[in-house]
């Protein structure tokens, strides 16, 4: 019976443990993402889809503010993004656009409806490097559009 009660307090314990490390991650990641081969063009940029608004552009990527969003994590590789509080009442991210490598991208979509918010994100990194299979070309540019607060559907 000892052990039984122990082995209960465990779980319990363990329930707890796990359930607030649960709660306490607050990641939202992009639906889904794909990579756009030759997408970038310096003589002709990429462009936010017709149905998105107020397109931000970071020519060079680093962690600062640039208009509505703030790039912080920048490491290179990967970096983090999130909407600036004095915008958070007026824009969910629809798509953003990331440059790696010679001109390919990896495209990341956001949709509201599909549950969450589209406020921040974690971890975006340019296209996988497959020339040499070692894991993705340095994140150099990207491109942020935006769906205007709880209306769109991109």
């Amino acid at each position: 019976m000892k052990k039984l009660v122990l082995a209960a307090a465990a779980a319990g314990v363990l329930t707890l443990g796990v359930v607030g490390l649960a709660s306490a991650s607050h990641t939202i990641t992009a639906d889904s993402h794909s990579t756009i081969v030759n997408g970038w063009d310096p003589k002709n940029k990429p462009t936010c889809p017709a149905q998105t608004l107020a397109p931000q552009g970071v020519g060079s990527i680093a962690n600062g503010f640039y208009g509505p969003i703030e790039i912080y994590g920048f490491n290179g590789e990967s970096f983090n993004w999130r909407i600036r509080p004095a915008y958070l009442s007026v824009y969910d991210m629809a798509v953003v656009l990331v440059k790696g490598g010679p001109s390919d991208l990896e495209q990341y979509n956001y949709d509201y409806a599909g549950g969450g918010l589209d406020d921040y994100d974690e971890g975006l990194t340019g296209p996988p490097n497959t020339a040499n299979n070692k894991g993705f070309f340095g994140a150099s540019n990207a491109l942020f559009c935006f769906d205007p607060k709880g209306g769109g559907n991109n």
